[in-house]
């Protein structure tokens, strides 16, 4: 692979911005649809020169075909297809109604140009509200914001946290057992795991709302000596929460770290 006449991040990151600023122009204008913002690391302010956009669209009556489940063999329907491709020429379009909510379209485009990926996530009419962590690009009908919302106490709260606590030393046990295989890249990835898994027990028991978080914030072990630091170190922090945890959960709770203990010492 040659990067021989490549463009520059912020060359790349600029004709992204100039794409989103043509979007908006048009949608801004177009009866069919009502409001737009961005979510994903846009909306939290955490963009970067290869961020893609996640765009959300809210469709007025006069948009509602474009929710038309018809497939086309390039994964999309006739008038979503011809929406993408006002902005350019889409090499990729695939469709995730699993990503959408209910009566909603979720389609991943890339397009030739960049290339740049935008996902649209289309809304009927009548979802107007949009999450806390968004970016507002156009609004013309006064669309809600949602509050960042946490379990604070009572059965949510405890549900959650037992079950984010069960989970964590259950994925420590595999973790563990794919240390005593030798299988380091795989160890790594469930390290990463687990590092997100300890950080929503520490949210939890802090009542803090949830946040997305893309990057790893593990610094990369690579001989096993090291990957066996980094599960136990893990694995201490966690267990240092029990008190925090088992005061705010209605069932008992235990520490699986013997347990890791355990099967780390197998020879």
């Amino acid at each position: 692979m040659t990067t021989s006449g490549s463009p520059s991040f912020p060359a790349y990151a600029a004709g992204r911005d100039n794409l989103l600023r043509r979007i908006v122009a048009d949608l801004s204008t177009d009866e069919r649809f009502a409001a737009a913002w961005l979510t994903g690391s846009f909306g939290r302010r955490e963009q970067d020169a290869v961020s893609d956009l996640d765009l959300a669209v809210l469709t007025t009556p006069a948009g509602c075909e474009l929710l038309d489940d018809t497939a086309l063999r390039g994964g999309t329907s006739e008038g979503r297809k011809r929406l993408f491709e006002q902005f350019g020429v889409p090499v990729i379009i695939h469709e995730n109604p699993y990503n959408a909510p209910p009566g909603s379209s979720f389609s991943v485009v890339v397009y030739r140009d960049g290339p740049y990926t935008v996902d649209w996530t289309l809304l009927p009419a009548g979802q107007d509200q949009r999450p806390f962590d968004s970016f507002l690009l156009f609004d013309h009908l006064g669309v809600a914001v949602l509050s960042a919302v946490a379990p604070t106490d009572g059965p949510a709260l405890s549900a959650r946290l037992e079950e984010r606590w069960s989970f964590f030393w259950m994925m420590a046990l595999v973790t563990a057992k794919d240390w005593l295989r030798r299988d380091e890249v795989l160890v790594v990835v469930m390290l990463d795991q687990l590092e997100r898994i300890a950080e929503d027990i520490r949210r939890l028991v802090s009542h803090e709302p949830p946040r997305y978080r893309a990057a790893s914030r593990l610094d990369l072990p690579r001989s096993l000596q090291e990957q066996a630091a980094s599960l136990e170190r893990v694995c201490t922090g966690v267990d240092r929460l029990l008190p925090q945890v088992a005061a705010v959960t209605t069932s008992p709770v235990r520490s699986g770290q013997s347990a890791v203990e355990t099967l780390m010492r197998l020879r």
